[in-house]
């Protein structure tokens, strides 16, 4: 989610780029969910994650249990020929609903929504929905471009007005209830996907013909704060022959509160993971920092002077964390460790290169280390300012309870532009058994992640041949190496030896 630095006074706003991104939230101090660190958080079908962006008014989708999404088809004034007595008609709302709720089979290329995120949450995660009617706004593309390009209105004041009247059609004059669309009970549908019938235009300076999704706090109608706005053309957008979910996966990542892991930043600037990953260049599996704020696994901590085996992250969801005085929660800084391999959900991406992009995954099997500084810092309110600011304290021991005039905000980021703290810190960065350092680099002339940054038994080992002093973002070191004893398709074997 893209956030202007140190300016949390009532919005936050994104700049759109790459394939899709975040618009951001409003009023991020009205806080009326409840939640607690505990079973009853999964009960609901949210994680501590989750529960804690609530708190600061991303209302989040369910990521544990059932969860349902109402996608909408959208048409412009200039496409309503579009309708369900044509063809085109037809096949748009078939595909969409392929694209969404079908099996891997049926998209007759990768996999839909409902079966990427089954598979990917290790079946924690059951998405499914409907595709409903078309809407029918009144007026032309380039009308409303025209609106935000003279700053009449703003490019999420126009899709509000669509959700809107979306909302209207199906809940208020239709036969929708929106409890059924409500799997956690918190009074919100759990999401909406705006989908327009017209192709999308990365050159658009309005980011209208674009992908995001965004949080509101403040509309002016019931039961909806997140949805999701993407181009129909995007189901096309990987192969000739089926139907393609990357982009729509991406942002119902973004709809359950994960952030983008690139840098939003112009020019040269870095790629903290390469590219490769899910919510970075939409390819491939989430990674194992993503699963962790989704509740999906739970990774063991490392003791020092022994030895775990760990097997494929695909099959099994296994993963270590490696410390200095853990606090026990996803928000702290860390490594976690993973045995990745190029099957599954990575099969494909690591196989063949994505659209028009210039990247696919790994396609060796290997240790995948990621250094994650996901510390919070608690903004409180000036009301002399009427702002939100931090002192520079970090929060070691944070809880999800609401907060009056206050909220926990992550300080670091991928793009280092939104990094409350030093802009050589990173939200999520790749540790390279290559010992590069070329994905951090602003200068570096390629920040695209390879096989030769995963650990193996005859590659750097980390703490010894590669970063001897691998040193945290809160100045402390890393007391121990890391020793990649065995690799097989089977597991790999890991030992950490104190130094």
């Amino acid at each position: 989610m893209k956030r202007n630095k140190l300016n949390f006074a009532l919005t936050l706003v994104a700049v759109l780029t790459l394939t899709s991104c975040t618009i951001g939230f409003e009023n991020p101090f009205v806080i009326e969910s409840e939640s607690t660190n505990s079973s009853e958080v999964y009960a609901k079908g949210k994680s501590y994650f989750q529960n804690m962006m609530s708190n600061k008014g991303m209302e989040t989708m369910p990521s544990i249990g059932d969860s349902k999404i109402v996608v909408v088809p959208i048409v412009f004034g200039n496409d309503q020929s579009i309708s369900d007595n044509t063809a085109v008609g037809q096949k748009i709302k078939t595909d969409l609903n392929t694209c969404f709720f079908g099996s891997a089979d049926d998209t007759n290329y990768w996999e839909s929504v409902s079966s990427f995120y089954k598979t990917s949450s290790y079946g924690n995660l059951n998405l499914s929905g409907i595709v409903g009617d078309f809407v029918y706004v009144d007026n032309n593309v380039n009308y409303y471009q025209a609106q935000i390009s003279l700053n009449q209105k703003s490019v999420t004041d126009v899709t509000n007005s669509f959700l809107e009247q979306a909302y209207d059609q199906y809940f208020e004059n239709g036969d929708l209830n929106y409890s059924d669309y409500d799997t956690d009970s918190d009074g919100y549908i759990d999401d909406m996907w705006l989908v327009y019938c017209t192709p999308y235009d990365a050159t658009d300076s309005t980011s209208l013909l674009w992908a995001y999704t965004y949080w509101d706090s403040n509309l002016n109608y019931p039961h909806v704060k997140t949805y999701s706005w993407a181009s129909y053309k995007f189901m096309y957008e990987g192969t000739e022959t089926g139907v393609d979910a990357h982009t729509f996966i991406h942002e119902t990542g973004h709809a359950m509160g994960l952030d983008d892991y690139y840098s939003y930043d112009s020019g040269n600037t870095r790629e903290p993971l390469g590219k490769l990953d899910m919510m970075d260049y939409n390819i491939l599996d989430h990674n194992a920092l993503s699963k962790y704020n989704l509740g999906w696994i739970t990774p063991t901590v490392a003791e020092y002077n022994n030895s775990y085996v760990l097997e494929p992250f695909q099959d099994s969801g296994d993963a270590l964390i490696l410390a200095n005085n853990f606090n026990g929660t996803c928000f702290d800084e860390f490594l976690i460790i993973t045995y990745y391999t190029p099957t599954g959900l990575n099969e494909l991406d690591s196989t063949s290169y994505y659209s028009s992009y210039d990247v696919k995954g790994f396609d060796e099997p290997g240790i995948k280390v990621i250094h994650v500084d996901q510390r919070l810092g608690e903004f409180k309110y000036s009301s002399e300012n009427n702002n939100f600011y931090w002192d520079g304290t970090y929060v070691d021991a944070p809880s999800d309870e609401p907060m009056e005039d206050s909220f926990y905000e992550i300080i670091s980021s991928n793009t280092p532009s939104y990094c409350y703290d030093s802009e050589e810190f990173a939200l999520a960065s790749l540790v390279q058994a290559s010992g590069r350092n070329n994905l951090m680099s602003k200068t570096a002339t390629d920040r695209t992640a390879t096989n030769e940054d995963l650990f193996t038994p005859s590659s750097n080992q980390l703490g010894d041949t590669v970063f001897p002093y691998f040193t945290f973002d809160d100045g402390s070191f890393l007391p121990a190496k890391m020793e990649v004893t065995s690799l097989s398709s089977e597991s790999a074997s890991i030992t950490f030896v104190a130094k």
